[in-house]
């Protein structure tokens, strides 16, 4: 003689996935920070002289602001030109070292000579030590040449930091089977 057995089957699928085709997001390291084409800068609130600001940058993972290109110094100086903002001279990261300026950070030479309130603030002589970069309130924002000793507003400059924005999808699917034959 046959017999039927009860049959229970449970069945419980759980996928939990990222999507990983999320496009890659840029940002600033924190809202002090102000996003200017692919860098970030902090306008200091506080003065120091141009060693103390290079140092204080460093403690944020920044530098003083290295404006290599022409595009990346007037889009700053067209920024520091809003009327809600202090109008300050301000360090960067340039300084004059022997016989020609450059950006302190990497040790490269500065060739953005336009940028130079004037022609005399490019060539130093090998007396002038102690002579640092800043942007000049005075002249819109051109780079002029200061006694590293002074105390001014300074400029930091971090990098964006790559972030990825994904969505969790999830699937749940659970089936219930039972057969009671008896």
């Amino acid at each position: 003689m046959l017999t039927m057995k009860s049959v229970v089957v449970f069945v419980v699928i759980v996928v939990v996935s990222q999507d990983i085709s999320a496009e890659p997001r840029y940002r600033c390291p924190n809202k002090r920070y102000i996003r200017l084409a692919n860098s970030c800068y902090l306008l200091s609130g506080e003065i120091a002289t141009w060693q103390e600001a290079h140092f204080r940058c460093r403690d944020l993972d920044a530098q003083l602001a290295v404006l290599a290109t022409e595009y990346e110094d007037s889009s700053l100086r067209n920024y520091l030109e809003k009327r809600e903002l202090a109008q300050l001279g301000r360090w960067i990261g340039g300084m004059w070292a022997q016989d020609h300026w450059i950006w302190a950070a990497q040790g490269t030479e500065i060739d953005n000579r336009r940028a130079f309130v004037s022609s005399s603030a490019q060539h130093l002589s090998s007396a002038d030590q102690w002579m640092c970069l800043y942007m000049d309130s005075r002249n819109r924002y051109r780079w002029a040449n200061e006694n590293c000793i002074r105390q001014l507003h300074y400029i930091c400059e971090a990098p964006l930091t790559r972030t990825r924005i994904g969505h969790l999808n999830r699937t749940s699917t659970v089936i219930y089977a039972t057969n009671n034959n008896q």
